[in-house]
C-alpha cells in the first residue's frame, strides 16, 4: 500500500493568527471531503510549521486565564488569544518551532497525543522551544503544570539553537513515525 502524502507547508515567521487562518482552512477542505479516496491521491492532509512572529498566549477549551491574567499579559506586549485545542494556558513565541499537524485520521497515520480532532481530522499540534526567552512562561501555570518548569533545546544543549536547525531532524523523524510522504509547499516569508 502507498504511504500518505501530507502537504508540507513551511510559513517561515509568521504571526500566530495567520497560522490559525491557514490551519482552518485545512480543516475545512478536509473536514468537506466525503473520504480519503477523493483527495487527490492518497493525500492525508498537512504539516503546517512555522516560528511565531511575536509573543503569544494561548488559553484552550479548559481556559486557564482569567480576565485579570488576560489584562496582565497584554501589557507586557504580548499578543492574548482563546483556542480551539484541549487544555490550559500556553506560550508561543520566536524561537519555538510550531508544528500544527492537520491530518485526515481516515488514511493510516498514527494519531497525536493531545490533538484536537474532529470528524477523523485532527487541528492541533505542538512547540518546540528551541532558543524560546523562557522568561515568558514566569507569567502563566503553563498547561496547568504547576512546579514543573519549561526548558528549550538551547537551555539543555548550552549553546543555541535555531528554529531552523531542528527542522530537517524534526521533518524524519515525522515522517519515520506517521509512516508518510512529506509534500513541500513553502510559504515565501
Amino acid at each position: 500500500m502507498k504511504q500518505p502524502a501530507v502537504r508540507l507547508v513551511r510559513l517561515g515567521r509568521v504571526p500566530y493568527a495567520e497560522l490559525l487562518a491557514l490551519q482552518d482552512h485545512w480543516l475545512r477542505r478536509l473536514q468537506a471531503e466525503p473520504g480519503p479516496q477523493t483527495l487527490s491521491g492518497t493525500e492525508a492532509g498537512a504539516l503546517l510549521l512555522c516560528e511565531p512572529a511575536g509573543p503569544v498566549y494561548t488559553a484552550g477549551l479548559r481556559g486557564g486565564l482569567t480576565p485579570e491574567e488576560t489584562v496582565r499579559l497584554r501589557a507586557l506586549g504580548a499578543e492574548v488569544r482563546a483556542t480551539g485545542r484541549g487544555g490550559l494556558a500556553t506560550f508561543h513565541g520566536p524561537g519555538q518551532l510550531l508544528c500544527h499537524p492537520v491530518l485526515d485520521l481516515r488514511h493510516p497515520l498514527v494519531c497525536l497525543a493531545g490533538v484536537r480532532c474532529g470528524k477523523y481530522i485532527t487541528s492541533h499540534g505542538l512547540a518546540l522551544n528551541c532558543s524560546t526567552d523562557l522568561t515568558w512562561f514566569e507569567h502563566i501555570v503553563p498547561c496547568g503544570l504547576a512546579g514543573t518548569g519549561v526548558t528549550s533545546l538551547s537551555k539543555e544543549l548550552r549553546r543555541p539553537v535555531a528554529v531552523d536547525e531542528v527542522m530537517l531532524p524534526f521533518l524524519v523523524a515525522f515522517k519515520e513515525i506517521y509512516k508518510c510522504t512529506l509534500i513541500s509547499e513553502d510559504i515565501p516569508s
